[in-house]
């Protein structure tokens, strides 16, 4: 007679198979199963849903009891769901703009810190780090599975109901609440370096939020538009030369001069600061 639950019985089907392999913990079964699947997607990339997973390879590759597997989470749907909580985190950490974006930027206002003595230079600084970072950004997203991923994990939400949405809408806030503080402080700092200040009602957070917008909106448009995408647009950059800007660059640039203004005391305190 089997002891099996007869609700288990249903799903059997998901993870057939039997094994020898030892017995895990529960904890240690779903840090394997879980930590190899992130591993899997993150070589290959997460495109519509996980369907396309291979739970008899990732069982292999986990090395771990299909027995146990099944006795853990009872429906292929289960365990989906706790394999899309785990994989936000390190799918979001290529959002817009990563690590490597922000050194751009900042690279080119510090070789042109000789610029930055009068409003015309600034504003050629400006222009310049703006056009060579969202270059370098979108290049990067445009490419990145982990990205693709975190995209695709968002494209699920409509698909799951009520505590199941909720739970993985949680786990997105967070996320999405720490890009903006970091994004935040981010610009917050390096605004009033180029001579500016937020116009009232704007922000760091909110110049973080439409500005990350604007270029992954664009990014989602190259497979559909990608002509008007990758076409580049001829404006000025470090100088009044015209120069290659990608569309999602002018876009950022008009949210920046939307929100921002030039700082009066920025020059009063440069002169205060000058020898007589």
């Amino acid at each position: 007679m089997s002891h099996a639950r007869p609700h288990l019985e249903e799903h059997r089907s998901w993870a057939k198979g039997t094994s020898k392999r030892r017995r895990l913990s529960s904890d240690d079964l779903r840090k394997r199963l879980l930590d190899t699947a992130v591993e899997m997607l993150q070589e290959t990339g997460l495109t519509v849903s996980l369907a396309h997973l291979n739970m008899e390879e990732l069982i292999r590759a986990a090395d771990v009891p299909r027995s146990s597997v099944y006795r853990e989470w009872e429906t292929k749907e289960a365990f989906y769901l706790d394999l899309m909580e785990k994989m936000i985190e390190p799918a979001a950490k290529d959002s817009a703009f990563d690590e490597e974006t922000l050194q751009v930027a900042e690279a080119v206002i510090e070789k042109h810190q000789d610029l930055l003595a009068t409003r015309e230079g600034r504003r050629a600084v400006l222009r310049e780090a703006v056009r060579q970072a969202v270059a370098r950004n979108v290049a990067a997203l445009s490419t990145a599975l982990s990205y693709r991923t975190f995209t695709a994990l968002v494209a699920t939400l409509p698909s799951l109901v009520g505590a199941d949405q909720e739970r993985i809408l949680v786990v997105l806030r967070g996320i999405e609440q720490q890009f903006k503080g970091r994004l935040a402080k981010y610009y917050e700092d390096l605004i009033p370096q180029l001579g500016l200040r937020f116009k009232r009602g704007y922000s760091g957070t909110t110049l973080a939020l439409t500005g990350s917008s604007v270029i992954e909106g664009y990014i989602s448009r190259q497979s559909t538009n990608p002509v008007i995408v990758s076409t580049p647009v001829m404006m000025p950059g470090l100088t009044e030369e015209a120069a290659e800007w990608h569309i999602a660059a002018v876009g950022f640039l008009a949210v920046v001069d939307g929100m921002t203004e030039p700082d009066p005391a920025f020059g009063e305190e440069s002169a205060r600061s000058s020898p007589p």
